[in-house]
């Protein structure tokens, strides 16, 4: 039995006392209705013993759903049912079977930090990197190394038909033709990408010490437009009529119009914002430093829900309408075991 039930019925002062404790609970109802509805926080999950990946809708804080790996997810793509996982730290990347919540192969790459996948293959780059390795999903072998000369990769995408290759190096964006697997067009930028996003007819890149991104005409190859941002761009994603930019250093998302090449927001996140990724109607980002994924209401331009991961996210992925992050122990609890 509850206490009210065992409580004697209360005189005029006890009525007055209980409506001034109800009015008190509606007040602070209301105020946590009110957090949750701009940027409430889910229960705090225990910190992470193991690399892992999350399954960010299968549930929230503790109920996160996540499988286990052996090494550090740097770069995540997603291709027919599987999770590609960049593992730096093996030296490999790793294929993770989702109906099978297990990883059925890996592949022998040394020190992968870059992941895109189209043209029927899975593209993996060293950061920075003079070579781009090309996965036949269906044997998980190495078909083929794309040697990049002076280039180095920061970088991968992929559009409709090309593979488009961020050069730190020589301030160019490079695109390879998936039939041939040659370099057969460079496009010049005034800055050094770190960062792409392929739009359609646009290529976006981000120069992480510059502050900057420039949107670049694929048709014509020509800059159209360099537009400051937050410090530190990190990632972007491209949807909901915009294009969003992870700002690392600041910690904040910069929305920017692509139509107007203008910021259009900017938004504060959790410390240390690292990937971004479209999903639904709603923006995630993943913060590394809070070790939290927050979630955007892209028609308000506001945080409205933010995740606690129990450790360190590294990036994102969308597979089958399902969100993915990579997340690793944060460096005080693996000093702890």
């Amino acid at each position: 039995p509850s206490a009210a039930k065992l409580a004697p019925r209360p005189g005029r002062r006890g009525k007055l006392i209980a409506l001034g404790v109800a009015a008190v609970l509606v007040i602070v109802g209301v105020a946590i209705g009110i957090v949750l509805g701009t940027g409430g926080t889910s229960a705090s999950p225990s910190p992470v013993s193991t690399n892992q990946v999350v399954n960010l809708t299968s549930g929230s804080g503790s109920s996160l759903a996540g499988v286990g790996l052996d090494g550090t997810p740097a770069a995540i793509a997603a291709l027919d049912g599987s999770l590609w996982i960049a593992d730096p730290s093996s030296d490999a990347v790793a294929r993770l079977d989702l109906d099978r919540e297990s990883v059925i192969d890996r592949i022998a790459i040394t020190n992968p930090g870059a992941l895109a996948v189209g043209g029927g293959s899975v593209w993996v780059a060293r950061v920075p990197g003079d070579s781009v390795s090309r996965i036949d999903p269906e044997t998980g072998t190495v078909t083929q190394t794309i040697q990049l000369g002076r280039a180095r990769a920061t970088a991968l995408d992929f559009d409709e038909r090309l593979l488009w290759i961020a050069d730190g190096a020589g301030s160019s964006l490079l695109a390879v033709a998936p039939s041939t697997g040659r370099i057969h067009r460079s496009l010049a930028v005034d800055l050094r990408p770190s960062a792409l996003a392929v739009g359609k007819g646009t290529i976006w890149a981000a120069d992480y010490g510059a502050a900057a991104i420039a949107q670049v005409d694929l048709r014509t190859g020509r800059t159209l437009a360099t537009i400051g941002v937050g410090n530190g761009p990190a990632a972007l994603a491209i949807g909901q009529g915009a294009v969003w930019i992870a700002n690392k250093l600041d910690s904040t998302v910069s929305r920017v119009n692509p139509a107007t090449g203008s910021v259009a927001a900017t938004i504060p996140v959790a410390s240390g914002p690292n990937s971004i990724e479209i999903a639904g109607d709603s923006v995630w980002v993943t913060s590394q430093y809070d070790g939290s994924v927050s979630r955007i209401d892209a028609t308000r331009n506001v945080v409205v829900e933010t995740i606690p991961l129990g450790g360190g996210p590294t990036a994102l992925a969308v597979s089958d309408g399902d969100l993915w992050a990579g997340v690793r122990p944060s460096a005080r609890d693996a000093g702890a075991r």
